[in-house]
């Protein structure tokens, strides 16, 4: 009995909608005349009204129970879930919608930004993303932002889900993407949200009123790819102003400008070198009588063993620098030779003019600076021949989406490197109990996970 109240009481929760406060305590205007005549009818209408509202009681209580058992719905408000068709949306940087059928597994990802675009660009990654537990998909998904640098594993970073399923699956889902989190040492946070099926239908343009399973046959007959779907109806004019807009006023000047930027690090990072090799030269702890830099001394004794404090720390500093020249820049520095030849090339360069280049360009006028950068880049010996092809613009649709596929997988390849070192990077694993502490502080701080979602979204 006691089940039976509860299920009507909900069921009458539902269908009776809530008064909204400007309602509820609204002033009412009477007439004192109008008043006095209805309480003196009042009591002569009572048995009348009382037996009225009985049968009106009769007939609410029988068409709620027939709601209740026959399982009635109000389409405009509630369309029907058929069996456990869902969606969900995955937003880092990159935007992702992820369609699970009504066998639990993800039927497909739909990129709803062009960053989701360069994850999903590849049919091997998307197609790792399907078949499988929507937790383990959001979860492979996040590490790949990770891999490209979307997601700041020593930052703040937040993933955002907005789910239409059960509340069981998001759970799951959330619980997951935080145990990754903790894994990788990640002090990376997971906002929730339950939202209807029109509002993901309506984030992507389809139809609202439809049901699960139809929103779900929908979503997978749309492109993969945000791009594809954003020039499906372009005209050949509007590709060409789309492509120097996009692909060359904003991806080609980044991958330009991260080359010359690198070049720069890798002159100050033998610098680096040299001025540790000088420290180690003239220190009065150095062992050696005769050769006295680094590597002379490394040969003597490679273990530091009877080393100073002072001595020991130099040489280690001295390793970890050649060390990242090698891993992160590719360049091997054997001996003292090897240092003084990279020193005398790059000091034969004038990096006056392009460093000024950097200062002054912008998406706008890159391909006026262009010429002087590509003229650097081949001086200090990089391939610049992927530049000509970026510049031959697409004259059609077949050729832009040639292009366009060959872009997005260049720019996967590209992030993956410059990200390798910070996403490879040992951190210790957060426990359970610190990783809940640091919600509950993000909480405290921005008053809930929601505000500070937003407020990552305004830096």
């Amino acid at each position: 009995m006691k089940k039976w109240k509860q299920k009507l009481n909900s069921e009458l929760d539902r269908v009776i909608p809530d008064l909204s406060a400007e309602v509820r305590f609204a002033p009412i205007e009477v007439d004192e005349k109008e008043v006095l005549k209805m309480e003196k009818s009042r009591k002569q209408n009572f048995t009348k009204w009382a037996y009225s509202l009985s049968l009106s009681c009769i007939v609410i209580v029988f068409a709620v129970c027939l709601s209740v058992y026959f399982g009635i719905r109000n389409p405009a408000t509630n369309p029907p879930q058929v069996g456990n068709s869902y969606t969900a949306i995955v937003e880092i940087n990159p935007k992702v919608m992820f369609s699970v059928d009504d066998s639990g597994k993800v039927a497909d990802v739909t990129a709803l930004n062009t960053d989701a675009d360069v994850i999903l660009s590849s049919a091997e990654r998307l197609e790792e993303l399907k078949g499988i537990e929507i937790e383990k998909s959001v979860k492979k998904f996040v590490d790949y932002c990770a891999k490209l640098g979307y997601i700041d594993l020593d930052g703040e970073s937040a993933v955002k889900i907005s789910h239409s399923g059960k509340q069981d699956d998001l759970i799951k889902t959330v619980n997951s993407v935080e145990e990754y989190f903790r894994e990788k040492g990640a002090h990376a946070v997971v906002f929730q949200k339950q939202v209807t099926v029109e509002k993901l239908c309506e984030m992507v343009g389809l139809d609202v009123e439809t049901t699960a399973n139809k929103a779900i046959e929908d979503f997978t007959r749309l492109s993969n790819l945000y791009t594809s779907r954003k020039w499906a109806n372009m005209t050949d004019q509007e590709l060409s102003d789309l492509y120097n807009s996009v692909v060359i006023s904003k991806a080609l000047k980044n991958i330009v400008v991260s080359k010359i930027n690198r070049q720069i690090a890798v002159k100050d990072q033998i610098e680096n070198i040299n001025g540790i090799n000088e420290q180690i030269k003239t220190s009065e702890n150095n062992p050696q009588l005769l050769l006295k830099d680094y590597w002379s001394v490394k040969s003597f004794n490679d273990s530091y063993e009877d080393f100073s404090d002072e001595f020991k720390w130099l040489m280690i500093a001295m390793d970890t620098a050649i060390d990242k020249c090698k891993n992160e820049y590719g360049i091997e520095i054997k001996g003292i030779i090897d240092l003084e030849a990279l020193r005398t090339f790059y000091s034969s360069i004038d990096f006056t003019a392009i460093t000024d280049a950097l200062e002054r360009v912008t998406s706008q006028n890159f391909t006026e600076y262009l010429p002087v950068m590509t003229a650097f880049l081949e001086i200090v010996g990089e391939d610049v021949s992927f530049v000509d092809e970026y510049l031959n613009i697409p004259k059609n649709k077949e050729e832009f989406s040639k292009k366009s596929d060959d872009y997005l997988k260049s720019l996967y390849n590209f992030k993956e490197g410059k990200n390798d070192e910070l996403y490879n990077y040992d951190r210790q694993q957060i426990t359970k109990e610190e990783y809940d502490d640091y919600v509950k502080s993000i909480i405290s701080s921005y008053g809930s996970m929601e505000l500070y979602w937003l407020s990552l979204q305004k830096q």
